[in-house]
């Protein structure tokens, strides 16, 4: 017979280990990048606080595995895969944001370059009147001078209020509001986390031990003592209170009733 390399269990472990490199991998990306573009102070501090997450599944990856209660490794192994769904779908909702946000940006440069070029050559078109006198002159070329300054300003305008539209819609096409992805959303993958976490810590208090992994509770198929032990006390026979004997018991050597 060949000797595996790995025991079952410590294989089911390794195996869950590489897929939960790949999700650090994956989400952590998503979850820093979107932390660079919040502009925290402490950045590192909240991008190592945005994996506590990532850090509770590799927790119940290894409870399922080597816990000795049942009930752990149940829950641990529904858990394991509940929390990085919950995480996957908003690290997914964060990367839509970026690639809209990539081509929002592109499109953007492409406006402001147009609105440019429409800017310039109404400017060049609106030109002064040399006639007159200098004071008329004057006069006529601060009007020209006010109305190309006119033009360039609506031109920002409404190269701003296009860019300002179109972050509006990227918000709203995202699956998750614009308030929760930039607030509450690393709070409440926290929150359930910690919520497994401790669940999972009260099953740790029950009985149900299986010391030897084969799916049953120890307590419950222990061998049980059959006949009379080395510590059993002898057992005393009764007979009905009616015979001459004092007492309500007798011993083998007296005479039957």
């Amino acid at each position: 017979m060949t000797k595996q390399l790995m025991s079952r269990r410590g294989a089911m472990f390794f195996v869950g280990f590489i897929l939960w490199c790949l999700l650090v991998l994956w989400t952590g990306s998503a979850f820093w990048n979107h932390i660079d573009h919040l502009g925290e102070n402490y950045q590192n501090a909240a991008k190592a606080g945005a994996l506590a997450s990532e850090f509770a599944v590799l927790a119940l990856i290894y409870w399922h595995c080597f816990d000795p209660h049942l009930g752990v490794r149940k829950w641990a192994l529904i858990f394991a895969f509940i929390l990085p769904c919950v995480i996957l779908s908003h690290a997914g909702a964060l990367r839509g944001i970026n690639d809209a946000t990539a081509q929002r940006i592109a499109a953007e440069k492409r406006l402001t370059d147009t609105l440019t070029g429409m800017a310039r050559e109404q400017q060049a078109g609106v030109r002064g009147d040399a006639t007159g006198t200098q004071r008329e002159r004057l006069a006529k070329d601060r009007a020209t001078k006010q109305q190309q300054a006119e033009i360039a300003k609506n031109a920002q305008a409404e190269a701003a209020k296009a860019i300002t539209e179109s972050a509006d819609k990227i918000k709203e096409s995202a699956i998750f509001p614009a308030w929760y992805l930039d607030g509450w959303m690393y709070s409440f993958l926290f929150i359930t986390a910690l919520a497994f976490v401790s669940w999972i810590f009260r099953l740790m208090m029950d009985t149900d031990i299986d010391a030897d992994f084969d799916g049953k509770v120890d307590l419950l198929h222990q061998p049980q003592p059959i006949g009379f032990t080395a510590s059993s006390a002898p057992v005393l026979a009764k007979r009905p209170n009616t015979s001459t004997h004092q007492g309500n018991f007798y011993t083998p050597t007296d005479p039957k009733p």
